[in-house]
């Protein structure tokens, strides 16, 4: 049986993402937890906290990295890091929309709003392709491209989420942004 912490915060990021966090309640989360609200207060002293530890608990497991070499060519790179991406973005659309939405009512501390978490988990890894390829230091010109392109297929979906198109598909969409990515890159 899993641990009770893990069964609290399972329990809220479905109630999170279903009534964002004004209208979630410690109630609904103990409820769905199958825990006593007590027991929810003994683990997390307060609503934020639990909200905090559950968007810190998802983010790491969700926006976890499959391997991309920065030590490829530059095609190759931007193409696997959006594949990427947008891959585990699509999937996880309602908890970005609430992170997004918790962002922009200003009541995440920094490492938690969205432009800022994910500007530095893809700086990384761009700086480490940037130094490989020995380019120039365009790194926030391609970040706000490769941000736009990721909260475009957040913000206004297409019709079929990017997971589930066929392999054609993805790589065609990806294909289409590349080559502007690169020439960023390059320049």
């Amino acid at each position: 049986m899993r641990d009770t912490t893990s069964r609290i915060l399972d329990a809220s990021i479905k109630i999170f993402k279903e009534k964002g966090y004004l209208s979630a309640t410690t109630k609904a989360i103990a409820l769905e937890a199958g825990v006593a609200e007590i027991t929810l207060y003994r683990k997390f002293k307060t609503k934020k906290a639990l909200f905090e530890a559950t968007l810190r608990t998802h983010l790491n497991v969700s926006m976890k990295d499959s391997p991309i070499s920065p030590n490829v060519e530059s095609h190759t790179f931007v193409a696997s890091l959006l594949e990427n991406r947008l891959e585990r973005m699509s999937r996880q659309r309602a908890f970005i929309l609430l992170l997004i939405q918790e962002t922009l009512s200003d009541a995440l501390p920094d490492d938690l709003q969205f432009d800022s978490y994910v500007k530095n988990h893809l700086r990384t890894l761009i700086l480490a392709h940037l130094d490989y390829q020995d380019a120039s230091r365009n790194l926030e010109k391609v970040l706000r491209i490769i941000m736009g392109i990721l909260l475009s297929y957040i913000i206004v979906p297409s019709k079929t989420p990017f997971y589930a198109l066929d392999d054609t598909e993805k790589k065609s969409i990806v294909k289409s942004y590349t080559e502007s990515i690169v020439v960023a890159i390059k320049r």
